[in-house]
């Protein structure tokens, strides 16, 4: 299966089963799977907040929550956990079931396609900033170029009607 699997307990959070995929996500084996809980993963989460996780399950029958989460090897994994409550006849607890996926490969591939867009849309942004100047340097340089023009004329003229007015 692709998918991890775990049996949680609803009571002390403990792993009841697990398959052999979430062992591989996690980097633990079954047998030390069976001795952890299920906060032992979590990254940086207080057990407060894991806790209320726990309890609104408890209240709703099912939750699907995305965790940073620790593997045995010290690496952040972010998990995609769904989950849901199995209660006996009596609506009593018994455990939760969930399906766990490793969603850090393609978490990661969002985050590099955001940058490349952040990336892009500023090189755009250049590309625009370097077409507006160029367009802008040939719309001044035609102005600039007949006023350059127009005052060697006057300056060339000047100079005649000085060069006559000396031979008066």
């Amino acid at each position: 299966s692709s998918r991890g699997m775990v049996q949680i307990s609803s009571e002390t959070g403990r792993f009841i089963r697990v398959n052999a995929k979430f062992a591989s996500i996690t980097g633990y084996e079954p047998e030390e799977l069976l001795q952890m809980k299920a906060v032992d993963f979590l990254a940086s989460e207080d057990p407060a907040a894991f806790n209320r996780i726990l309890s609104e399950m408890l209240d709703s029958g099912d939750a699907s929550v995305v965790r940073k989460c620790l593997r045995k090897d010290g690496q952040t994994v972010w998990l995609r956990v769904n989950a849901i409550l199995i209660r006996d006849n009596d609506g009593k607890p018994l455990h939760f079931v969930a399906t766990i996926n490793d969603i850090t490969k393609s978490l990661n591939s969002q985050k590099q396609i955001e940058k490349l867009n952040r990336d892009l849309s500023h090189l755009a942004r250049g590309e625009l900033l370097g077409q507006m100047a160029a367009g802008l340097a040939h719309e001044l340089n035609q102005p600039l170029t007949a006023i350059t023009q127009n005052a060697d004329a006057a300056l060339l003229t000047a100079t005649e009607n000085a060069g006559q007015d000396s031979e008066l």
